[in-house]
């Protein structure tokens, strides 16, 4: 006797929901040279009891021992960034931090950006201010804390080739290619001034 009931349907298994990897303190140096070498800055979080943010002064670093300690921390992840610190990276800490003891990052002068500059450059530095400010006004006692709550107007990658570049990453590709061409203002400017043949 025929049944006339439909076959088995054959359920297929859904892949495992992949998590990303978790961040390596390399991988973390490399996202943050990538930061420094786009000048990426943080996305604003505002300050309310939800998100647990607060602006902070110089005077509260340099009353709060606990502030002092994140940022000595943040500082010294942030110097292995740049390999040229490599061999002064404790003198540049304290420089830093009585920077941040004494002066408002976010001032309209810009004193604080100017002193890093020296040490920085002045694109390095205006991206340092702003990332020490995000960090020391949020919550997170932990870099990795951080890293996984910081957003960018685009995800920072997550993997690398052999020289630190970022692999499949498209803001970075736009980069190489203006570093490999230009921006097309200089050879138009060139073309511009060649004399006619």
């Amino acid at each position: 006797m025929l049944s006339n009931s439909r076959p088995p349907q054959i359920r297929r298994r859904r892949p495992a929901a992949t998590c990303p990897p978790p961040v390596t303190t390399d991988t973390a140096i490399l996202q943050r040279r990538h930061v420094y070498r786009n000048h990426l800055l943080s996305l604003h979080v505002g300050s309310n009891r939800i998100s647990r943010f607060r602006s902070y002064t110089p005077r509260m670093v340099r009353d709060d021992e606990e502030l002092q300690s994140r940022a000595k921390m943040f500082i010294r992840r942030e110097l292995q960034a740049f390999e040229w610190t490599a061999s002064n990276r404790e003198f540049i800490l304290e420089y830093i931090l009585a920077i941040l003891k004494t002066m408002d990052l976010k001032s309209a002068t810009g004193a604080a950006e100017d002193m890093l500059a020296d040490l920085l450059g002045r694109e390095n530095a205006q991206t340092f201010c702003h990332e020490i400010y995000a960090f020391l006004r949020s919550p997170y006692k932990s870099l990795s804390d951080f890293d996984r709550s910081v957003q960018y107007k685009e995800p920072l990658p997550t993997r690398f080739d052999q020289d630190g570049m970022p692999v499949g990453h498209t803001l970075s590709r736009k980069r190489r290619i203006e570093e490999v061409e230009g921006d097309g203002l200089e050879r138009n400017r060139r073309r511009r001034n060649e004399p006619s043949h």
